[in-house]
């Protein structure tokens, strides 16, 4: 004990350490106060919720492949020891984004410098895509959260040769990567062309990274044998991924305004100074020859071909993202918004070595306030978003069995809330009429929130004799703009 509160105390004597710990602090405050800001959860949510209860509950749900398991799987685990709904986002989602806070910290010092990862983890801190999706249940930053911790130990165990324990956990947190999002493969791909090029072949005769691809199977194998066994095909999450190529969709070149949307106006100015540093890299070749290149050039070069390789995932391949589908680059914006405030700080400290630590400490704090604005702003126009579907499925729970049928569009929000059998409407009405026949349903939900084939808003004026509405919501008080309405089916 009093050797674990010396150690403590040599760490907070680094004031980087003191600032570090405060900046934590302020992104584990933040994250809890959104905890419980959203009344009701979305699709994606849902899908993994409602996972996570037939696993573990025996909720009637059909499992998507392409989802990671690993997320569900948690999800699952802490709601069968009896945590709540909050309880479980903590330690699923709060905790993981928190981590990366402090990932892009260590990354930040092992990579550049601690002040590089004091900048980059004060606005990560704040960082609005990680705000707005923490208060969801996304697997998103758990992913990650498991992305850095690997690209943290190969820096530690392979560039820095610190030790090969660290080279061990790599290919293991890689291995959760990519079991909670498959997108997390991609990191490797980056690594492989660095080491290409910064230690060309030698690479090949490491024997201890060839064993951390032994601790990559540990959570690889179990997984697609379990998809073998259950879908028919070790690559059954590969549905999520698949080209866009065959449907002639355009290239997703809308992506690149993640690069101004993800640090928001002010922090992008600071982003473009920082790229002023990778001059060395951008006219001059010769780093490629030399064996020994600086710390710096080395991590520039791992973000540009790492930041190039995701991207341009996304635009030629998936042809279209989301913002939280493209986090990871969110890192090395910051990265080198950090640097282009330092090299602020540096001009200044030629004037007057006091301006400039304040100059630096106003660019940050004036950039953590535009992302922490623009994360409360989008928070609070979605926060009651698909709440009247959770009233719905809650009324349908209370005023049903659990062997009953729903027809929903809204599947997986309806199964979470309701824990009854839901199912999607088929094409045609025809074949609704059939299905019908042997399912036997005890409710329809038809509503404004999810796309609906045009039979089904007009099968209750067909079908009078099969079906009663039993409850509404409607978007005005005198009830004439209906949002939802639930139907029952006749006996």
């Amino acid at each position: 004990m009093t050797e674990l509160k010396t150690k403590i105390s040599v760490w907070l004597k680094d004031w980087h350490n003191r600032v570090f710990l405060f900046i934590f602090c302020i992104a584990l405050a933040v994250r809890v106060y959104y905890l419980s800001v959203n009344t009701a959860v979305w699709w994606d949510e849902a899908d993994y919720l409602s996972s996570a209860l037939h696993w573990f509950f025996n909720v009637p749900y059909n499992y998507n492949p392409q989802r990671g398991v690993f997320f569900p799987l948690l999800l699952g685990i802490l709601f069968k020891f009896g945590f709540t709904e909050n309880s479980v986002k903590f330690f699923a989602v709060v905790l993981p984004s928190s981590g990366v806070v402090f990932l892009t910290y260590l990354l930040g010092k092992q990579m550049y410098n601690k002040n590089v990862g004091l900048i980059s983890a004060a606005f990560m801190s704040v960082f609005w895509t990680s705000l707005f999706w923490t208060a969801r249940f996304s697997n998103d930053f758990l992913a990650l959260f498991f992305q850095l911790l690997a690209l943290y130990c190969f820096w530690r165990g392979v560039v820095k040769e610190h030790s090969k324990i660290f080279i061990f956990l790599f290919g293991f947190f890689l291995g959760l990567g990519f079991i909670t999002r498959a997108q997390s493969i991609l990191i490797t791909f980056s690594l492989l062309l660095f080491l290409l090029i910064t230690q060309h072949f030698s690479f090949l005769k490491n024997k201890h990274l060839w064993a951390s691809v032994l601790f990559f199977f540990i959570p690889f194998i179990p997984y697609v044998f379990w998809l073998k066994k259950y879908f028919g095909s070790f690559f059954a999450f590969s549905t999520g991924y698949s080209s866009q190529i065959s449907s002639a969709a355009p290239f997703g070149w809308s992506i690149v305004k993640y690069f101004y949307l993800f640090p928001a106006p002010f922090i992008f100015i600071l982003f473009l100074l920082g790229l002023t540093t990778l001059a060395d890299i951008f006219f001059g070749l010769d780093f490629i020859f030399k064996k020994k290149q600086s710390q710096e050039t080395n991590s520039d070069l791992f973000w540009v071909m790492n930041t190039l390789l995701v991207v341009g995932f996304f635009i030629f391949w998936l042809r279209g993202a989301e913002d939280r589908w493209l986090v990871l680059v969110a890192v090395p914006v910051f990265f080198f918004a950090a640097k282009g405030c330092m090299l602020l700080y540096d001009y200044t400290k030629k004037v007057h070595g006091h301006a400039a630590i304040l100059l630096v400490v106003f660019l940050v704090m004036i950039g953590m306030y535009f992302q922490f604005h623009a994360a409360k702003t989008l928070i609070e126009e979605k926060n009651t978003s698909y709440q009247q579907v959770k009233d719905a499925a809650l009324w349908i729970k209370a005023n049903s069995q659990t062997i009953d049928t729903v027809y929903s569009a809204s599947g997986p929000q309806t199964s979470y809330y309701s824990e009854r059998n839901v199912l999607g409407f088929p094409t045609t009405e025809e074949a609704f009429l059939s299905e019908i026949q042997r399912s036997k349903p005890r409710y329809m939900v038809v509503s404004m929130f999810e796309r609906h084939s045009e039979w089904v808003y007009t099968f209750y004026n067909k079908h009078t004799e099969l079906l009663t509405p039993v409850n509404g919501w409607f978007a005005d008080e005198a009830k004439t703009q209906p949002l939802l309405i639930i139907f029952s089916f006749k006996e």
